[in-house]
């Protein structure tokens, strides 16, 4: 709503009662498609709801690809039914920008609902790092600006300095590295969704698939390195991803920020909205974690998680099954 409400004309929406409506249709069916299976699969699979709504969330569930596609074809239609031939390139502008706007909000925060799955400490280190790296920017920016290069960062953003977009980005690395060991000695945080066991409140990473990156592993040291340490050290594979997250949250996440930047000064905004005093919009404070969002997602689905075989996928659907469950699957085959 942030977002869009940069665009938002009073004097022309007075006269489009229904458009508005539109554009929160259109985040509605947005949640739909990246959210509403994940729910409808809970929602059909609890014993304790009651049969008829049950067997809706199933037939909703099987149909849910050309359900939602109907309702993108209607509210479409309804876009086209509610166009006035003297509002017609305000009401596409509006339009265009309601669907990229979805796609960098909406669309980004469904790649880190995927991998929070996978524990939270895929949330809680890239994410924190954005916020590292934007803490020491400032003191960096503080103490050092300007001092050894005059020219700003970036045009749109006068008080970026290089001074503090290198030193931030120094103290990240190291800070990811130093300190993502220790949020790995908590099993509450690497543990994946259905592996922590309540009882014993412990985690055991011989049972998910990326478990071995919690666990120290021998490294050589790269010769332009061995000479302020020994050949091969021991560390966590983890500290290894984690310098990747920190050179991500440093050199590129911050071109969210100054997206962001571009998009106010086009509008004449100082911030999205103001329900941060002092700090203006939720969108002011999430514009870097939108870059993330998508690279977390490919990083570990690609370098992190290995792909399992197909007795690997079937043995974790069954781990995920209730305890009923379970019992039912194995009476089909006795």
């Amino acid at each position: 709503n942030e977002v869009v409400s940069l665009r938002y004309k009073l004097d022309k929406e007075k006269h489009l009662k229904i458009f508005r409506t539109i554009n929160w249709y259109f985040l509605f069916v947005s949640f739909l498609y990246f959210y509403g299976k994940e729910a409808l699969l809970h929602f059909k699979s609890s014993t304790s709801t009651i049969s008829h709504l049950s067997e809706l969330a199933k037939v909703t569930y099987d149909y849910s690809r050309p359900i939602i596609f109907t309702l993108y074809v209607a509210g479409l239609v309804a876009f086209i039914l509610s166009l006035r031939n003297d509002s017609l390139r305000y009401q596409f502008s509006q339009l265009t920008w309601t669907l990229l706007t979805l796609w960098l909000v909406v669309g980004q925060t469904h790649f880190s609902m995927q991998y929070l799955y996978d524990g939270l400490i895929w949330i809680l280190l890239p994410h924190g790092l954005i916020i590292v790296n934007d803490i020491m920017a400032y003191f960096f920016g503080i103490a050092l600006g300007r001092k050894f290069i005059s020219r700003p960062l970036f045009a749109l953003s006068p008080s970026k300095t290089w001074e503090g977009f290198i030193g931030s980005m120094l103290f990240t690395v190291m800070f990811a590295f130093f300190v993502s060991p220790y949020l790995a000695l908590s099993d509450w945080l690497i543990c994946p969704a259905g592996h922590y066991d309540f009882q014993k409140s412990i985690c055991d990473v011989n049972s998910f698939n990326h478990g071995a990156i919690f666990l120290p592993a021998k490294y050589k040291v790269p010769y332009f390195l061995s000479i302020f340490t020994t050949e091969y050290i021991n560390i966590l594979p983890l500290q290894i991803h984690a310098v990747f997250f920190a050179l991500f949250s440093s050199l590129i996440a911050p071109f969210g920020g100054f997206l962001a930047s571009g998009i106010k000064r086009a509008f004449n905004k100082k911030d999205f909205d103001s329900i941060f005093p002092g700090h203006g919009g939720f969108m002011d404070r999430v514009d870097c974690q939108l870059l993330m969002c998508a690279f977390v997602y490919i990083y570990v689905t690609t370098f992190v998680k290995k792909e399992l075989s197909p007795i690997e996928t079937l043995e974790y659907q069954i781990l995920q099954l209730e305890e009923e469950q379970r019992k039912h699957l194995l009476s089909r085959f006795l």
